[in-house]
């Protein structure tokens, strides 16, 4: 039953890449996700109701107005639109989550070591 007032979320999280400490030492083989399997998984969420998709973008994704971030496994904006147009018209809200903190493993900034500056830029904010 839903409680008046109360906004029901049902959201999913999608990594396009990893972060976890203890397989970040295979990160140099990490492969790009696969866009049929990101799209069953929207596919799927729909059909059990959910209405919320996080997609963890991170250095995933290819972007031209930052190229240094790529990495080889990073996916290209068109792969990350139809993600997005696919949750759409499953009418589920996409919300881009970047992810540029720091852990006690120093992993998830990892990818922003090679900018002079902009990690420690990052941290001061």
């Amino acid at each position: 039953m839903i409680r008046e007032g109360v906004v029901p979320i049902r959201g999913f999280l999608l990594h396009l890449t990893h972060y976890d400490p203890r397989w970040y030492a295979n990160k140099s083989r990490e492969k790009p996700i696969d866009l049929n399997l990101a799209l069953e998984i929207v596919d799927a969420i729909a059909q059990v109701g959910f209405n919320l998709l996080i997609i963890d973008c991170a250095d995933g994704v290819r972007y031209k107005s930052h190229p240094e971030l790529s990495r080889r496994y990073s996916v290209t904006m068109t792969s990350l639109r139809r993600i997005v147009m696919r949750a759409q018209v499953n009418d589920i809200e996409v919300v881009p989550k970047l992810n540029f903190s720091q852990s006690r493993y120093y992993k998830h900034n990892h990818f922003l070591q090679d900018i002079p500056g902009l990690s420690a830029a990052i941290i001061s904010t």
